[in-house]
C-alpha cells in the first residue's frame, strides 16, 4: 500500500538556538509522519517574526496543497499556523477544500475533522 504524501511546516523564533530547535522539531515531525505511515515530501520553514506577519513558505505550502502535491500537513502546534482561531479556521477550510488534513504533532490531533 502506498504511503499518503505529507508535508511539514515549521516556524522558529529568531535566535541563537534556532538550529537546535529546528533539528528537534524536524525529528518530531518526521517521527509523527512515520508513525502515521506518511511519506514526508517536503518541510516548509519560516522564520518567526509574529504569527501575523508574512509567512512566504507557509503560503508556498498552501499553494502546493491546492495543487494536490500532498494530502497531509503536519505542524508542531496550531499556533505555528496562526495566532488567532479565526485565521486558523480559514487555513483549515482551505486545506479541507483540497482534501488535506492538518495534524498537530504536539497533541496528535487532526485539526481538519
Amino acid at each position: 500500500m502506498a504511503k499518503r504524501k505529507a508535508a511539514a511546516y515549521l516556524r522558529f523564533n529568531q535566535g541563537v538556538s534556532k538550529t537546535e530547535k529546528e533539528s528537534a522539531t524536524k525529528k518530531l515531525l518526521t517521527f509523527i509522519a512515520a508513525k502515521k505511515t506518511l511519506q514526508l515530501e517536503n518541510i516548509y520553514i519560516d522564520e518567526d517574526r509574529t504569527a501575523r506577519q508574512q509567512k512566504p513558505n507557509f503560503e508556498k505550502l498552501m499553494a502546493d496543497a491546492e495543487k494536490g502535491m500532498f494530502k497531509t500537513v503536519i505542524t508542531s502546534t496550531k499556533g505555528k499556523i496562526a495566532a488567532e482561531e479565526k485565521e486558523l479556521a480559514e487555513y483549515v477550510a482551505r486545506l479541507q477544500a483540497c482534501g488535506c488534513e492538518l495534524i498537530e504533532a504536539s497533541t496528535g490531533k487532526t485539526l481538519t475533522e
